[in-house]
């Protein structure tokens, strides 16, 4: 699960920091250099580990892995049996040589599978990163240009604390954010309506257990948090520069 993460936190950012800009229009028909810039913070990572349509893809993955493993398995199973049986023979008789000759084209076919198995997974598994991180970003926008928050930029941070194992310091040292207001983190709010909105679009009895319960007032526009507390680098929630 946390390679997954990784990845999917890899994807968002070539560069270690990716920033979701907000066409900010104000209601005159300014430029958007004309708005003041106000900036939000977004922990990717966070959202990913806790995107209840994410765990349902993720588990469809592993269980198509699951089914390529016990093909291969089997063909691996084969081949061992077949190298077995001809060692029944001496090198030089025709038996062998026909166990050989078998055995060679089934090797050729079973590393020919294991390469196609592992492209399609990994395909299988970029495709569903790039529709989660789009859909994420899509809802990034709508609570970023909505009038109760008007960001113009939203930045990745991360919230989990600063770690002094030797390991993570290296992340934690070259992490861009290191002072924000915990009310400009609207982690909890995006992941909030992505769960909604996809519990919504699933059948009753297929939305998940933990799915909040979604009404007509879901659509509606996200409320805006008051600020309640200053976090730091060292802090729970450590976010972005104001």
């Amino acid at each position: 699960m946390r390679k997954l993460i990784l990845a999917a936190t890899g994807l968002v950012c070539l560069t270690g920091v990716s920033y979701f800009i907000g066409t900010a229009v104000g209601e005159g028909g300014r430029a958007a250099e004309d708005v003041p810039t106000k900036i939000g913070l977004i922990d990717t990572a966070y959202i990913f580990s806790n995107y209840e349509k994410l765990k349902v893809l993720q588990q469809g993955l592993k269980d198509e892995q699951q089914e390529m493993a016990a093909d291969l398995q089997k063909k691996s199973q084969a081949l061992r049996a077949l190298a077995e049986e001809a060692r029944q023979f001496k090198e030089g008789e025709p038996e062998y040589a026909a166990r050989e000759q078998k055995y060679t084209s089934m090797a050729s076919q079973f590393e020919a599978a294991k390469k196609t198995a592992q492209r399609k997974i990994q395909r299988s598994e970029a495709q569903m990163l790039q529709s989660v991180y789009l859909e994420m970003q899509d809802m990034v926008t709508k609570v970023a240009n909505s009038k109760n928050y008007g960001y113009t930029i939203v930045l990745r941070f991360s919230r989990d604390e600063f770690s002094a194992d030797p390991q993570r310091l290296g992340e934690g040292l070259s992490r861009q954010v290191v002072f924000s207001r915990e009310a400009d983190d609207i982690s909890e709010i995006v992941l909030n309506l992505l769960n909604k909105q996809y519990a919504k679009s699933q059948p009753a009895s297929a939305a998940p257990s933990g799915a909040p319960p979604t009404t007509a007032g879901d659509t509606k526009e996200p409320a805006r948090k008051t600020p309640s507390t200053v976090k730091q680098a060292g802090g729970t929630k450590p976010g972005t520069q104001k």
